[in-house]
């Protein structure tokens, strides 16, 4: 896995002179601005030590040029604001001035959370099967105005109750599909989700989009797939080809054999050729021809080797398509 992780602290540090027509406050927003736009990245501090005053005009006392540094962050839920996108400025030194330096006494990264949120929008994402994801509709139509509840949600709304957050449900994923999930969770990479909740897979591919928390409720989903049973030898061989062609193989093979033996019974001419005289004959030789096997003799008239040759190519196309699959089913288990 990846090292990066964007919720972790960011010390960022400028250095150098800021253009005339820009003030430290501006860079800061562009700075944090961008942060906030890769993998939402929030905690970060922002120290600026530019070489300008206030009034972007060089300072000098003597030959000193006044150095001064700024502290900029991102702090939502300050003043009334519940997503505030203007730097916050912490702390404001003159490093040529040593009696004036206290950097070491402010809280950079403070973890103090307000008591409540002022009535704040929290985006609340749901992903899971019921009685996990429960979607209540409000209206009759139901398309924008709906509640989300469940056993995977009631503690993120009492959360949101206890602090003050107006909840605002995203459309929720009620399939147990993993693949639907991970594309959902994708949305709290983008920010427009704040809170994902329900019965939430632990795999790899989540971690380096969002933070799990404790789990509350453990489960285990079980996908049950359908399994045939085996089949025996005959079964395989008879599926092989379906009804109607096996019905066609036989009649073939009966429809030539009796034409063998009329054309042996009823010559155009007289020959001493006696090979498909008898039905039996007849039978044993086609039946022979489709095995792939040689015949006891060759037809002698002409008529009768053009019906030979016609059906042995037919044998032929028909044995092959036979041992394509034959051979595919050797190399599966029989019963």
């Amino acid at each position: 896995m990846s090292s990066w992780n964007p919720r972790a602290k960011f010390l960022v540090v400028a250095y150098g002179k800021l253009p005339v027509d820009e003030t430290p406050a501006e860079l800061a927003h562009q700075i944090l601005s961008t942060l906030k736009s890769i993998q939402n990245i929030s905690n970060a501090i922002l120290l600026i030590i530019n070489f300008h005053a206030e009034s972007n005009s060089i300072v000098i006392s003597g030959n000193i040029t006044n150095t001064y540094m700024y502290a900029y962050t991102f702090s939502s839920y300050l003043n009334g604001e519940c997503d505030s996108e203007v730097p916050l400025i912490i702390g404001k030194w003159n490093l040529n001035n040593e009696s004036g330096n206290i950097i070491h006494i402010i809280d950079y990264f403070s973890k103090r959370l307000p008591k409540q949120f002022m009535g704040c929008t929290l985006n609340v994402g749901a992903a899971g099967p019921e009685p996990y994801i429960m979607k209540l509709n409000t209206s009759k139509d139901g398309e924008h105005d709906f509640i989300v509840s469940g056993l995977g949600m009631e503690l993120v709304i009492l959360f949101a109750v206890k602090m003050n957050f107006t909840v605002r449900f995203l459309e929720p994923v009620m399939k147990v599909n993993l693949l639907p999930i991970l594309d959902y969770i994708s949305i709290l990479y983008t920010g427009q989700m704040d809170i994902m909740a329900g019965c939430i897979p632990h795999v790899l591919a989540i971690p380096p989009y969002a933070d799990m928390s404790v789990a509350m409720f453990i489960d285990t989903l079980k996908y049950i797939a359908p399994c045939p049973k085996l089949m025996t030898k005959t079964q395989k061989i008879i599926t092989l080809f379906s009804l109607t062609t096996w019905i066609s193989i036989a009649f073939v093979l009966i429809f030539v054999s009796f034409l063998f033996w009329l054309m042996s019974n009823i010559p155009l001419r007289k020959s001493n050729f006696t090979g498909f005289n008898l039905l039996a004959q007849c039978f044993s030789a086609t039946w022979a021809v489709l095995l792939g096997i040689s015949v006891p003799q060759i037809p002698i008239s002409l008529r009768t080797r053009c019906l030979f040759l016609i059906y042995v190519w037919y044998c032929f196309a028909i044995s092959t398509v036979f041992q394509a699959f034959f051979t595919s089913f050797l190399a599966k288990k029989f019963r």
